[in-house]
């Protein structure tokens, strides 16, 4: 679309015409003095760039008043909160790795682990195999090797790696998911997550 800058001046020009008539302000001004008075682009910058600051300033301004200060779920990248994580899981639980293979599928890996202390299912026992994508790709941590005793969270979308925790991690991580375990059995897994 080609601008007319003449057309866009006539345009201005009337509806500042209005706005004063509007406002009580004498409309019969000349002709002359009309023309004498042309925006210069930086006019027009500074009043959009004002009009930007008062319309974001109002929508921080309601956010504060309204005591919204967490990002709603699709601000925050459809985070989970730990009692969803773990509504959203198939296995959580201490592990001996006792295999790690590829997967025939780019980028997954087929873990085999024996379980030594489960959180979800508390019942989860023996030798479990789990096809996952591959956490040291998908976050970039060091492989899994046979031998590493892990927490490990499998969450039931097959998309996502799981969440690995070693050595200092497991007993921290251990807590944090053993106390959001009440609120994790009122929880259901959200919808976006399903997705």
């Amino acid at each position: 679309m080609i601008s007319d800058p003449e057309h866009e001046d006539r345009q201005l020009r009337k509806a500042l015409n209005m706005i004063g008539e509007e406002a009580g302000l004498d409309a019969s001004l000349s002709r002359a003095r009309r023309r004498r008075w042309k925006p210069s682009g930086s006019m027009i910058a500074a009043a959009v760039l004002s009009a930007a600051v008062v319309v974001f300033g109002g929508f921080a301004l309601v956010e504060a008043i309204s005591g919204e200060d967490e990002p709603d779920q699709e601000e925050a990248g459809q985070a989970l909160s730990r009692a969803e994580s773990i509504a959203c899981s198939t296995f959580i639980g201490e592990v001996e790795v006792t295999d790690v293979r590829t997967a025939d599928v780019q980028d997954r890996i087929i873990l085999v682990v024996t379980v030594l202390d489960p959180i979800v299912p508390e019942d989860a026992s023996g030798t479990m195999e789990f096809d996952v994508v591959n956490p040291a790709v998908a976050d970039e941590t060091p492989s899994i090797e046979p031998g590493e005793r892990l927490l490990i969270q499998v969450y039931e979308r097959t998309d996502e790696a799981p969440e690995i925790y070693r050595a200092d991690e497991i007993d921290t991580e251990r807590t944090r998911l053993e106390d959001a375990l009440p609120d994790a059995a009122e929880t259901s897994c959200p919808a976006f997550w399903q997705e």
